[in-house]
């Protein structure tokens, strides 16, 4: 999705955009809107809710969309720099 929607490839492959993942879990998600395979993944809020806190992913659904990866990813590396501080 990013890719199509013509991202810079440096934000793309930004530590902020990674995530760990099996190959088969990549391979799913792979051009697909995060919250539609969140919700796959989790059908719980409960566990869609621990899934955000251990990936370190802001929990504001708006910024899940593609269109707004930039305001994600800056959140994002906000969330992963306090982490990494503690």
């Amino acid at each position: 999705l990013l890719e199509a929607a013509k991202e810079d490839d440096a934000l793309i492959n930004s530590v902020g955009n990674f995530e760990m993942l099996t190959r088969f879990e990549n391979r799913f998600k792979k051009d697909r809107e995060f919250a539609d395979w969140l919700n796959e993944k989790c059908p719980e809020a409960v566990d869609r809710a621990n899934y955000l806190t251990e990936h370190l992913i802001p929990d504001d659904k708006n910024l899940w969309k593609h269109e707004r990866f930039k305001e994600f990813l800056s959140l994002r590396l906000k969330l992963i720099v306090a982490k990494v501080r503690l």
